[in-house]
């Protein structure tokens, strides 16, 4: 099972990755610093995090940012 963090920019319509992580302990980390910032105290840089089940034994989070990036995370369910 593949842990990853991808960052990615909107260039016109598409999505182009800009940046790959997949050291466990660093993608954790960087998931739990969005899902504060957002549901904790309340930032307002970070406009969506969506969920989505991938029934593979992962889940996809998606946490859009306000300057057209995202960061794509693939998780252990």
């Amino acid at each position: 099972m593949e842990i990853k963090r991808t960052m990615e920019i909107k260039e016109g319509k598409k999505w182009v990755e800009t940046y790959a992580d997949t050291v466990p302990a660093t993608v954790y980390a960087s998931l739990s610093h969005d899902l504060i910032a957002k549901k904790i105290n309340g930032c307002t840089y970070i406009q969506t995090i969506k969920r989505t089940q991938n029934y593979d034994g992962t889940i996809t989070i998606t946490v859009n940012y306000n300057n057209d990036t995202r960061s794509v995370y693939t998780v252990a369910e």
